[in-house]
């Protein structure tokens, strides 16, 4: 007989070890190493938004996953976002459908919480779009000579930040969150955890009137095995309000030109190339005509609608670019039922209405995974139709949808769990 439990703080050590032969890369080659990462994961579960999970047969552990009750920006509106992590199975008991089991309780949890949508970090695309996530913003990775970075006219107001400068770094990423949709608020205690981890990192912080309105998390790492003076710089997290700030943030990477060979830059801004003198990485790989390579790109973060109704209510207060048409979406939802039905949704200039029953102008089978993807803003209508993703019963109206669910900005999360 199996069953699904929160662990208590005896069991972290099986915890420890399903992940270590889950994770190989983060493998734990120590006793030291084992109880300060012990200690870190209590000191997470501290966080009333964390909570590890284990999945039990016959008292034994044999799975484990941990769920996070996130307030997450959804298209300007907080809202309750059900987050899964660390799952794993022990090897012993691959395909015995844990895996599934886990994210079906995962998903039964956040729906009876009240939250509509569940995000997640996927280990493999194709385990979590079976069960109905739909695909997220992509990342580009560019790697640029410092040079290369625009050289503003100043960086008086740039220093580096220490332990007692967290609070207000994470009020200035907490108010990043308010205007950004997709990003998830962050606690300080988890901010300080990660500041431990970091010891190795520097913070850089652009400081103005005694507030924080912009940071970066960078690293240095080896530009060539061989030689100690080849570096480069690795821009783990940036976070700007202000032109201001990232310009006297970018001109403080510009000036290490002496020293670093490339700095690196994961971010989900599709126009970030705009503001490079020149783009190229180092592979000066080339494509057909003349396209030169630029940066490389992941597709990571993924979404799950769980509660269809919920999350069209979430959107109420959104004008839906001013599009006027009544829709039946019959959304297919075969992994979670509770989920699955049609929908009837009257869109007035703009404005949303929901409706039992009653007239529609076109109607329209999806996939829950591609909703997903659609009320996120991640993959617009029109490429939905093209691909043949979904089926609608007038084509004409297909422009006309991809205006009422066109977005100025693709959702962006920061947040690694």
């Amino acid at each position: 007989m199996s069953n699904i439990r929160k662990i208590g703080e005896k069991e972290i050590e099986r915890f420890l070890e399903l992940s270590s032969d889950a994770y190989p890369a983060f493998m734990i080659k120590s006793d030291d190493e084992r109880e300060k990462i012990k200690k870190t994961f209590l000191e997470a579960n501290k966080d009333p938004r964390y909570s590890i999970y284990g999945y039990f047969r016959d008292d034994k552990m044999l799975g484990q996953m941990r769920l996070f009750d996130f307030q997450m920006n959804f298209h300007g509106q907080k809202i309750l976002a059900g987050g899964l992590g660390s799952v794993a199975v022990d090897l012993l008991h691959k395909k015995e459908k844990i895996a599934k089991e886990m994210v079906e309780f995962y998903y039964k949890y956040f729906y009876e919480l009240g939250a509509p949508i569940a995000v997640l970090w996927p280990f493999r695309h194709d385990f979590y779009k079976q069960m109905g996530c739909g695909y997220g913003t992509n990342i580009y990775e560019y790697s640029v000579k410092p040079e290369n970075l625009r050289n503003g006219k100043s960086k008086e107001h740039i220093r580096y930040l220490t332990k007692k400068d967290l609070p207000k770094l994470n009020d200035c990423y907490n108010r990043h969150v308010d205007k950004t949709h997709g990003m998830i608020e962050e606690s300080i205690l988890i901010r300080e955890l990660r500041f431990e981890r970091q010891k190795t990192s520097k913070y850089v912080g652009y400081v103005k009137d005694g507030k924080i309105n912009g940071y970066m998390v960078i690293s240095f790492t080896k530009g060539d095995a061989d030689s100690f003076i080849h570096n480069n710089i690795i821009v783990e997290d940036l976070i700007y309000e202000t032109p201001q700030a990232l310009s006297e943030m970018l001109t403080y990477l510009h000036i290490q030109l002496d020293q670093i060979n490339r700095v690196i830059f994961r971010t989900s801004n599709e126009y970030f190339f705009s503001q490079l003198s020149d783009p190229r990485n180092e592979t000066m790989n080339m494509m057909p005509s003349v396209y030169h390579e630029s940066a490389r790109f992941g597709t990571g973060m993924m979404y799950r609608i769980l509660n269809t109704q919920g999350i069209f209510k979430a959107m109420t207060k959104r004008n839906f670019n001013n599009q006027t048409i009544k829709i039946k979406f019959n959304v297919i939802d075969s992994f979670f039922p509770a989920n699955e039905g049609s929908i009837i949704l009257h869109f007035n200039q703009g404005n949303l209405s929901l409706e039992n029953d009653g007239f529609y102008d076109v109607e329209i089978d999806i996939d829950v995974s591609e909703l997903s993807s659609l009320v996120m803003g991640s993959v617009n209508f029109r490429a939905m139709y093209d691909f043949s993703l979904i089926k609608i019963s007038d084509e004409s109206f297909v422009d006309t949808i991809n205006k009422l669910f066109a977005v100025e900005h693709k959702p962006i999360c920061t947040t690694g769990f």
